[in-house]
């Protein structure tokens, strides 16, 4: 029986080295983890973003409650779609297509903050804030590519130890960031702290282009 093992194991090796694929599963891990915990923390800084902008607006109860879940809300809507893509294509794509679209909404929120002064933030600029904070929670729905790029490459029987990982790792991004946010906006700002955030997203997503890979499964597919 162990013999087999060790051939089959050979077996794989001479597969991978014939038909160049690259990464690993521990690389496949990194990079899922590193990837859900970068587009998860930006939800921490839209909180405080959403009461300035109530503060200067004048906001009803429904246009506020809307502008603070709406990032929460396009995450979690697009878990779904972005999971079934991934589960096609592998989860590379996804995550890059999200994380653009993130940094598209965190660059919207980051010129209104920074370019507008309390005297020129109208209410009708209420739909634009609504649609950057909708493209910003674009990162939220990480989650589902990173599970399904995390799963595809490990065994059933190690799934659930590397799915835990990936979670539990990832998922404390907002509680990190909450943790730093008070200190960021007494130093820095809140349009300040945004604009630091928006280049942590960019480098974020660069890192996260050139460690991740999706599982051989997808390489070969794609090969095809």
């Amino acid at each position: 029986m162990q013999e087999k093992v060790e051939k089959n194991t050979e077996d794989i090796k001479d597969i991978i080295k014939k038909e160049g694929l690259v990464g690993s599963s521990t690389r496949g891990l990194i990079g899922a983890t590193f990837g859900y915990f970068i587009g998860f923390a930006a939800v921490a800084l839209y909180g405080p973003a959403a009461k300035h902008f109530n503060e200067l607006l004048d906001l009803s109860g429904a246009m506020l409650g809307l502008l603070v879940a709406i990032p929460q809300l396009t995450g979690s809507l697009l878990r779904i779609p972005f999971g079934a893509w991934a589960d096609k294509v592998g989860g590379k794509i996804p995550f890059v297509t999200l994380f653009i679209l993130s940094i598209i909404g965190m660059t919207g929120l980051v010129y209104i903050l920074l370019d507008y002064d309390s005297n020129k933030v109208t209410k009708d600029l209420y739909w634009w804030i609504l649609l950057f904070g909708a493209l910003s929670g674009c990162g939220v729905a990480t989650f589902s590519a990173g599970a399904s790029q995390t799963s595809y490459w490990f065994p059933q029987s190690k799934q659930g130890t590397a799915l835990g990982i990936y979670a539990g790792l990832s998922n404390t991004a907002p509680g990190i960031f909450t943790l730093l946010l008070p200190f960021a906006l007494v130093s820095l700002g809140l349009a300040e702290a945004y604009f630091v955030w928006l280049i942590f997203l960019i480098i974020g997503t660069i890192i996260y282009y050139f460690v991740s890979v999706d599982s051989y499964y997808f390489q070969l597919i794609k090969r095809v």
